[in-house]
């Protein structure tokens, strides 16, 4: 959601005097303040987000230096908008559908597509990722003036024999969508033959008696089938058994591989979201990170980062995207994240923030 005019929170027109913003912020203060609201909840909270953005504006436009800088934004983003208005982006894709056919199960395979923009100015890009038996691993830009044309990459895997699959993936470009559907067909299950080995051992000869005036009695013996013995049929019992023992290790060791694999994807493609926004950014040197709170942000596709003693919410997706924030407490995915700042000129970062 894009943030509101400073000039639009206190009410006033841009080229509003000093005295005029003063008198605007004391009179919104006094409207939006919580105290009033102390019979809803509801409207208090909203009291007190009001307070804040009011404050906030203040701090800008009662500041002759932050203002001046903020109308040159101000003025650039109304260019930006109208040139986005007029000419939107149009987001496309090398490849409409991709197909598997014939994968056996446990199998993976990988393909790419072009993602580029035939249309005007955008913000941002999003694409979706399943992370399901298909999943985006990679990005790379093919130029280096632009991230668009971009090529991405995806990875597929098997589950089942005699399966159909279908997922689709989302690209945008400022929300503007075009999509990619994947399809993957596995072989059917290989049926085991079985092989006739004629008539069955021990059985007795036919026999027919030779034409005669009269009848003979012949007792002709007839052989016994043999029966399996104790001793074979626990001979087959413990072969089984073992056969049983190592495919249940072959499933555990596959499991455990299978889950090294995607925690090592996970990795990698934090690292390539950090390079990016480092490149951009720099380090951060003074932005500490309270235990594992930048690996939970990175999850969530933001990190915290500082530049000329500003501190900055980056989508890490998008570094070009950027919000910035002051020490306080942030709503990020379903758990908060709070900023603080140190004595000797740090930030603490804490995230998730009981």
């Amino acid at each position: 959601m894009a943030k509101e005019d400073y000039y639009d929170i206190l009410g006033i027109e841009p080229d509003a005097t000093q005295e005029a913003i003063k008198e605007a912020w004391k009179s919104q203060l006094k409207f939006f303040h919580p105290d009033r609201f102390q019979d809803d909840e509801k409207q208090r909270k909203n009291a007190e987000e009001k307070t804040k953005e009011v404050n906030e504006a203040y701090a800008v436009l009662s500041d002759p230096q932050k203002r001046a800088v903020y109308d040159a934004q101000r003025g650039t983003q109304a260019t930006v908008l109208k040139e986005t208005v007029l000419n939107p982006p149009k987001p496309v894709v090398s490849r409409k559908t991709i197909s598997f056919k014939d994968v056996e199960p446990k199998e993976i395979k990988t393909t790419t597509f072009k993602f580029d923009n035939e249309g005007g100015h955008y913000e941002s890009i999003w694409i979706s990722n399943p992370d399901s038996w298909v999943r985006v691993i990679g990005y790379e830009s093919l130029t280096d003036n632009d991230e668009l044309p971009m090529k991405v990459t995806l990875e597929v895997e098997a589950l089942e024999w005699n399966q159909y699959y279908e997922e689709t993936i989302t690209v945008s470009l400022d929300g503007i969508e075009t999509y990619i559907t994947v399809k993957l067909q596995t072989k059917p299950k290989p049926v085991k033959k079985t092989v006739s080995t004629g008539a069955e051992i021990g059985s007795p000869p036919s026999w027919t008696p030779p034409p005669s005036s009269y009848t003979v009695s012949v007792a002709v013996p007839v052989p016994k089938r043999k029966i399996w013995s104790k001793r074979w049929v626990k001979i087959l019992i413990t072969i089984y058994a073992v056969w049983c023992a190592i495919a249940l290790v072959y499933w555990l060791v596959e499991k455990d591989t299978d889950s090294q694999r995607k925690q090592q994807q996970i990795q990698r493609y934090q690292v390539e979201l950090m390079q990016k926004i480092e490149e951009r950014y720099g380090k951060s040197e003074n932005v500490i990170y309270e235990g594992n709170s930048k690996e939970e942000l990175l999850k969530q596709n933001c990190l915290v980062v500082s530049k000329n003693d500003e501190l900055f919410l980056v989508n890490a997706q998008n570094p070009e995207t950027a919000m910035k924030i002051n020490c306080g407490v942030y709503q990020i995915g379903l758990a908060l994240l709070m900023v603080e700042q140190q004595p000797d000129n740090h930030f603490l970062v804490h995230y998730p923030y009981q």
